[in-house]
């Protein structure tokens, strides 16, 4: 019921009123529901700036599953937005990394995985020009990085969470798919921007 509710409010721009009807999903739902509505969460709240909220959540979900690709994107936006430019590119490799080896596109790894977000205790302190290191997130492919960042798409839009969903769109390399353009026009839509949204259509 409280899901619903939180949909018709995302739907009608009445985003706090979204946000505590998640929370109260949050409270009734103690399992995967609890997840996803954590991801929600964050996603509004990075909408409305409200980083320290939004990395609460998101540490939430990575305290349980720190490779968890949708959670690891949205940490990677959010540090993009307020100018941490190492840590979003360290999350975003995380994702597609986890993302490839879901492929096949990686060699399983032969030991047990190490916790990435503990990392700096095990290893010496060093500091690295990430920019100018090759790593092996940048070995996926342009189709395979568009199906990465179109599933978040997908799923922040099935929640109506769509100015978060314009920013992975960002992250699409073949601007001219249909899947982009749709989607694109249906995140202006929402922005009642239906003038754009009519030129992306035609």
């Amino acid at each position: 019921m409280w899901s619903n509710y939180a949909q018709f409010a995302l739907r009608h721009g009445m985003q706090i009123k979204a946000e505590q009807f998640i929370k109260k999903v949050c409270l009734l739902d103690e399992t995967k529901l609890n997840t996803e509505m954590r991801l929600i969460l964050a996603a509004l709240y990075i909408q409305r700036q409200n980083w320290r909220e939004a990395k609460d959540h998101l540490n939430e979900v990575l305290d349980e599953d720190w490779q968890h690709q949708f959670a690891n994107m949205l940490f990677a936006f959010l540090y993009k937005l307020t100018g941490e430019n190492e840590m979003s590119r360290k999350h975003l490799a995380i994702a597609k990394v986890c993302f490839m080896r879901g492929l096949g596109s990686l060699a399983p790894k032969n030991n047990l995985p190490k916790n990435f977000r503990t990392q700096a205790i095990e290893l010496k302190v060093e500091i690295i020009n990430w920019a100018t290191v090759k790593t092996m997130d940048q070995s996926l492919s342009a189709k395979e990085n568009d199906n990465l960042f179109m599933s978040l798409v997908n799923f922040l839009l099935e929640k109506t969470v769509f100015n978060v969903a314009d920013i992975a769109l960002e992250y699409i390399i073949d601007k001219q798919s249909i899947r982009y353009l749709f989607s694109q026009a249906k995140i202006r839509v929402l922005q009642k921007n239906y003038v754009e949204a009519t030129k992306l259509l035609n």
